[in-house]
């Protein structure tokens, strides 16, 4: 017989080019399942993929799934932008025209505000699809651990349990035993609750003598709690 506990702890973590992530999962006892995922609003696909995934390999506790995300600057490359530049080109020839200076060179040009600028690159969908299947397969690896992690722990459990059903079978054993429960011991205790009672008042009529002496005598034994113990320990 194996025993899962519900309480855990599984980490995970991933990278792909100049993105880094790591998931952190905890799970607390509780009556249900109970998965909390917080994931940035452009992996709303990935959230919905790993609240699935661990809603059909967790059966029950409260489970916080904590993902962090470390993301380096999109690369970028250098772009002319055309009508800016035209725009220079075109006051550079006034200026020249009016001024009479030496014509400005290429560099010059270049260095204007404006004409020259940098873009990020957007990835490509190929690109976004590989980094959700990562995320989502790092995430899958976190939920493994987890579960081996209440394994373990169940494992423990099982064993505490283990210990406290067999002290259970050697008390009830020594109850079953006792000089106590012995026909002549049990004799004994009635006729003296009985004397006690009659002692205490003299009053009382035989039907409420009789009611007392049933009640005295169904708490004379423990056979009945005895009983009870083979049940429990079965289910």
């Amino acid at each position: 017989m194996s025993l899962n506990s519900m309480t855990g702890y599984g980490r995970s973590a991933g990278a792909l080019d100049d993105v880094n992530w790591h998931w952190e999962l905890r799970s607390v006892n509780g009556k249900g399942l109970d998965i909390k995922v917080r994931m940035p609003q452009s992996l709303d696909v990935v959230e919905q993929h790993c609240r699935k995934y661990a809603q059909s390999q967790l059966g029950r506790g409260n489970v916080q799934c904590n993902f962090v995300l470390k993301a380096g600057d999109r690369k970028q490359s250098l772009k002319i932008n055309a009508e800016a530049l035209q725009q220079a080109i075109s006051f550079i020839a006034e200026i020249e025209k009016a001024a009479k200076v030496a014509p400005a060179s290429a560099t010059e040009i270049l260095n204007l505000p404006g004409v020259l600028e940098r873009v990020s690159e957007d990835p490509d969908e190929e690109q976004d699809n590989t980094l959700h299947d990562d995320i989502q397969a790092s995430f899958e690896a976190a939920i493994t651990e987890l579960q081996c992690s209440r394994a373990e722990e169940g494992k423990h459990l099982y064993a505490v349990l283990i210990r406290l059903v067999d002290e259970i079978d050697e008390l009830t054993l020594e109850a079953k035993n006792n000089p106590w429960r012995s026909a002549a011991a049990i004799e004994k205790r009635i006729k003296k609750q009985l004397g006690q009672l009659m002692n205490a008042d003299a009053n009382l009529d035989a039907q409420r003598l009789h009611q007392e002496a049933m009640l005295i005598a169904s708490k004379s034994d423990i056979q009945e709690e005895l009983d009870r113990f083979p049940v429990c320990k079965g289910q």
